[in-house]
């Protein structure tokens, strides 16, 4: 028997970080549907894994969720100059967010598209925080930021529009996030002996 008892501070912090990521990924659908619209991507969320259980008459069905290390990242699609899109879908309550957030398949996956030139990113929600971060700082915190976890305040650099909807595609301020990635690229090579 299970004496072990609840921490209510606890649940009320996960019902929040549940319902707060359900609203995130709403916006995010929002904005895909906004950029479909536009011709400027179309970009789907990928279905979570499901077992049907027992089929019903009525066309209903009862299924079971099958979490494992093998899900997938959350949206796919296409950008209308032809390069695959790849992103998760990651929120917390938190003032920060640790890179182990991914499963290892999920930081597999977008390893692997990102080698293939796909847009490739985590979109984040910290705090109060909506950003895109390119899967090229989220795959080296450790050497960036010195840890394996980013901050809001760091996460601002990567900050998209967010009227209505998560615009990931749209940076607050895209030439300072192209020059902030220059600049950690060229440092990533340089500790790596490239340069």
């Amino acid at each position: 028997m299970n004496t072990k008892k609840k921490d209510p501070q606890k649940s009320h912090k996960s019902r929040m970080n549940n319902s707060q990521g359900a609203t995130f990924e709403k916006m995010i659908l929002a904005g895909c549907a906004t950029y479909k619209k536009k011709g400027r991507a179309l970009i789907e969320k990928t279905p979570e894994p499901c077992k049907i259980i027992k089929k019903e008459p009525n066309g209903r069905a009862i299924v079971q969720f099958q979490k494992n290390n093998k899900a997938q990242c959350d949206f796919k699609g296409v950008l209308n100059d032809n390069r695959a899109i790849v992103f998760e879908a990651k929120a917390t309550t938190e003032k920060r967010m640790i890179q182990d957030r991914l499963s290892s398949a999920q930081f597999e996956q977008l390893t692997e598209y990102g080698k293939t030139g796909a847009v490739t990113g985590v979109c984040v929600l910290i705090n109060k925080t909506a950003a895109f971060i390119p899967f090229v700082i989220w795959s080296n915190m450790k050497t960036i930021y010195e840890r394996k976890y980013i901050t809001e305040e760091e996460a601002e650099v990567f900050q998209v529009e967010t009227p209505a909807a998560i615009h990931f595609l749209n940076y607050v301020n895209a030439n300072e996030v192209g020059e902030f990635i220059e600049q950690k690229l060229h440092e990533i090579a340089k500790d790596r002996g490239f340069l």
